[in-house]
Protein backbone atom coordinates (compact mmCIF):
# COMPACT_ATOMS: atom_id res chain seq x y z
CA UNK A 1 0.00 0.00 0.00
CA UNK A 2 1.24 3.48 -0.86
CA UNK A 3 0.37 6.50 1.28
CA UNK A 4 1.18 10.17 0.74
CA UNK A 5 0.47 13.10 3.06
CA UNK A 6 -1.59 15.76 1.24
CA UNK A 7 0.36 19.02 1.58
CA UNK A 8 -0.48 20.77 -1.70
CA UNK A 9 -2.71 20.01 -4.68
CA UNK A 10 -3.14 21.43 -8.14
CA UNK A 11 -4.29 20.21 -11.54
CA UNK A 12 -3.27 20.43 -15.17
CA UNK A 13 -4.43 19.22 -18.59
CA UNK A 14 -2.36 16.83 -20.66
CA UNK A 15 -2.73 14.40 -23.55
CA UNK A 16 -4.45 11.13 -22.68
CA UNK A 17 -1.99 8.34 -21.81
CA UNK A 18 -3.33 4.91 -22.77
CA UNK A 19 -1.49 3.36 -19.80
CA UNK A 20 -3.54 5.37 -17.28
CA UNK A 21 -6.43 7.00 -19.17
CA UNK A 22 -9.21 5.99 -21.51
CA UNK A 23 -8.57 7.11 -25.07
CA UNK A 24 -12.27 7.07 -26.06
CA UNK A 25 -15.16 8.69 -24.24
CA UNK A 26 -18.36 6.80 -23.46
CA UNK A 27 -19.97 9.40 -25.74
CA UNK A 28 -18.03 7.78 -28.61
CA UNK A 29 -15.37 10.35 -29.41
CA UNK A 30 -11.59 10.25 -29.02
CA UNK A 31 -10.17 11.91 -25.93
CA UNK A 32 -7.52 14.55 -26.63
CA UNK A 33 -6.77 15.99 -23.19
CA UNK A 34 -7.53 14.86 -19.66
CA UNK A 35 -7.30 16.60 -16.29
CA UNK A 36 -4.70 15.32 -13.85
CA UNK A 37 -4.75 16.11 -10.12
CA UNK A 38 -1.29 16.47 -8.57
CA UNK A 39 -0.75 15.91 -4.88
CA UNK A 40 2.55 16.97 -3.34
CA UNK A 41 3.74 15.69 0.02
CA UNK A 42 5.91 13.14 1.80
CA UNK A 43 5.23 9.42 1.97
CA UNK A 44 5.36 7.54 5.29
CA UNK A 45 9.14 7.20 4.98
CA UNK A 46 9.53 10.98 4.57
CA UNK A 47 10.47 10.84 0.88
CA UNK A 48 9.05 13.73 -1.19
CA UNK A 49 6.35 12.60 -3.63
CA UNK A 50 4.44 14.17 -6.51
CA UNK A 51 1.36 12.02 -7.06
CA UNK A 52 -0.57 12.24 -10.36
CA UNK A 53 -4.23 11.14 -10.11
CA UNK A 54 -5.78 10.04 -13.41
CA UNK A 55 -9.39 9.29 -14.30
CA UNK A 56 -11.11 12.04 -12.28
CA UNK A 57 -13.12 14.66 -14.16
CA UNK A 58 -14.69 17.95 -13.03
CA UNK A 59 -18.48 17.98 -13.15
CA UNK A 60 -21.71 19.80 -12.50
CA UNK A 61 -25.23 18.48 -11.94
CA UNK A 62 -28.61 19.39 -13.45
CA UNK A 63 -32.04 17.99 -12.57
CA UNK A 64 -33.30 15.47 -15.06
CA UNK A 65 -36.81 15.80 -16.49
CA UNK A 66 -36.50 12.20 -17.72
CA UNK A 67 -34.28 9.17 -17.12
CA UNK A 68 -33.92 8.24 -20.79
CA UNK A 69 -30.26 7.72 -21.73
CA UNK A 70 -30.90 9.24 -25.15
CA UNK A 71 -31.97 12.50 -23.47
CA UNK A 72 -28.63 12.62 -21.62
CA UNK A 73 -26.70 12.13 -24.86
CA UNK A 74 -28.71 14.93 -26.51
CA UNK A 75 -28.06 17.17 -23.51
CA UNK A 76 -24.30 16.54 -23.75
CA UNK A 77 -24.27 17.17 -27.50
CA UNK A 78 -26.32 20.36 -27.17
CA UNK A 79 -24.06 21.60 -24.36
CA UNK A 80 -20.94 20.96 -26.47
CA UNK A 81 -22.52 22.92 -29.33
CA UNK A 82 -23.57 25.82 -27.07
CA UNK A 83 -20.07 26.09 -25.57
CA UNK A 84 -18.45 26.03 -29.02
CA UNK A 85 -20.83 28.70 -30.35
CA UNK A 86 -20.16 30.92 -27.32
CA UNK A 87 -16.50 31.25 -28.31
CA UNK A 88 -15.83 33.84 -31.03
CA UNK A 89 -13.13 31.68 -32.55
CA UNK A 90 -12.63 27.99 -32.30
CA UNK A 91 -13.61 24.65 -33.69
CA UNK A 92 -17.34 23.92 -33.55
CA UNK A 93 -16.49 20.21 -33.38
CA UNK A 94 -14.54 20.49 -30.09
CA UNK A 95 -15.81 18.13 -27.40
CA UNK A 96 -15.99 19.55 -23.88
CA UNK A 97 -18.25 16.96 -22.24
CA UNK A 98 -16.44 13.76 -21.28
CA UNK A 99 -19.43 11.80 -19.99
CA UNK A 100 -22.96 12.20 -18.71
CA UNK A 101 -24.45 9.90 -16.07
CA UNK A 102 -27.84 9.65 -14.41
CA UNK A 103 -27.49 9.78 -10.61
CA UNK A 104 -29.94 10.00 -7.71
CA UNK A 105 -29.17 12.58 -5.03
CA UNK A 106 -30.88 14.59 -2.35
CA UNK A 107 -31.00 18.23 -3.56
CA UNK A 108 -29.34 20.77 -1.26
CA UNK A 109 -31.70 23.63 -2.17
CA UNK A 110 -35.03 23.56 -0.30
CA UNK A 111 -36.62 20.70 1.63
CA UNK A 112 -36.77 17.30 -0.04
CA UNK A 113 -37.80 14.02 1.53
CA UNK A 114 -36.77 11.77 -1.35
CA UNK A 115 -33.99 11.38 -3.87
CA UNK A 116 -34.13 13.26 -7.18
CA UNK A 117 -32.59 12.24 -10.52
CA UNK A 118 -29.77 14.44 -11.81
CA UNK A 119 -27.52 14.36 -14.85
CA UNK A 120 -23.89 14.40 -13.73
CA UNK A 121 -22.07 16.13 -16.60
CA UNK A 122 -18.30 15.52 -16.59
CA UNK A 123 -15.96 17.84 -18.49
CA UNK A 124 -12.36 17.63 -19.66
CA UNK A 125 -11.34 21.15 -18.64
CA UNK A 126 -12.20 22.50 -15.18
CA UNK A 127 -12.03 26.05 -16.59
CA UNK A 128 -15.08 25.42 -18.81
CA UNK A 129 -17.47 24.70 -15.90
CA UNK A 130 -18.36 28.37 -15.36
CA UNK A 131 -19.23 28.92 -19.03
CA UNK A 132 -21.26 25.70 -19.15
CA UNK A 133 -23.12 26.72 -16.00
CA UNK A 134 -23.97 30.15 -17.44
CA UNK A 135 -25.19 28.61 -20.72
CA UNK A 136 -27.35 26.05 -18.90
CA UNK A 137 -28.90 28.75 -16.72
CA UNK A 138 -29.51 31.08 -19.70
CA UNK A 139 -31.49 28.48 -21.66
CA UNK A 140 -28.88 28.15 -24.42
CA UNK A 141 -28.91 24.34 -24.15
CA UNK A 142 -31.85 22.48 -25.73
CA UNK A 143 -33.87 25.74 -25.49
CA UNK A 144 -34.47 24.94 -21.84
CA UNK A 145 -33.24 26.50 -18.59
CA UNK A 146 -31.35 24.18 -16.25
CA UNK A 147 -30.34 25.04 -12.68
CA UNK A 148 -26.70 23.89 -12.31
CA UNK A 149 -25.74 22.32 -8.99
CA UNK A 150 -22.19 22.09 -7.59
CA UNK A 151 -20.87 24.27 -10.43
CA UNK A 152 -19.35 26.68 -7.89
CA UNK A 153 -17.17 24.01 -6.26
CA UNK A 154 -13.54 24.13 -7.52
CA UNK A 155 -12.21 20.94 -9.12
CA UNK A 156 -9.63 20.18 -6.39
CA UNK A 157 -12.30 20.62 -3.71
CA UNK A 158 -14.71 18.32 -5.62
CA UNK A 159 -12.03 15.63 -5.48
CA UNK A 160 -11.50 16.17 -1.74
CA UNK A 161 -15.26 15.99 -1.06
CA UNK A 162 -15.98 13.00 -3.32
CA UNK A 163 -13.06 10.92 -2.01
CA UNK A 164 -13.21 12.09 1.64
CA UNK A 165 -9.74 13.66 1.58
CA UNK A 166 -8.38 16.27 3.98
CA UNK A 167 -5.33 18.52 3.86
CA UNK A 168 -2.34 17.16 5.81
CA UNK A 169 -4.03 13.75 5.97
CA UNK A 170 -2.78 10.66 4.13
CA UNK A 171 -4.18 9.46 0.82
CA UNK A 172 -3.88 5.67 0.49
CA UNK A 173 -3.54 3.53 -2.64
CA UNK A 174 -3.62 -0.22 -3.08
CA UNK A 175 -2.60 0.02 -6.72
CA UNK A 176 -0.21 2.68 -8.02
CA UNK A 177 2.59 2.95 -10.58
CA UNK A 178 5.87 4.46 -9.47
CA UNK A 179 7.99 6.37 -11.95
CA UNK A 180 11.62 5.31 -11.80
CA UNK A 181 14.20 8.09 -11.69
CA UNK A 182 16.83 8.16 -14.39
CA UNK A 183 20.54 7.93 -13.56
CA UNK A 184 20.94 11.61 -14.39
CA UNK A 185 21.61 13.92 -11.46
CA UNK A 186 21.57 17.70 -11.41
CA UNK A 187 23.82 20.01 -9.48
CA UNK A 188 21.83 23.12 -8.63
CA UNK A 189 24.68 24.76 -6.70
CA UNK A 190 26.76 24.99 -9.90
CA UNK A 191 24.15 27.19 -11.61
Amino acid sequence: MISVRIVLTDHYLTSANSQFDRVYSKLRHPIKQVPIIRIFGPNEAGKKVCLHLHGIFPYLLVKSPTDEIRYGEQLAQSLDMAINLSFEKGNIETKHVHDIKLVELLPIYGYHDKMVKFWKIEFYNPAIIRKASDLLLAGAVMNQEFQPHEAHVPFNLQVFIDYNLYGMNFILFNNAAERQLSNMTTNLSAA
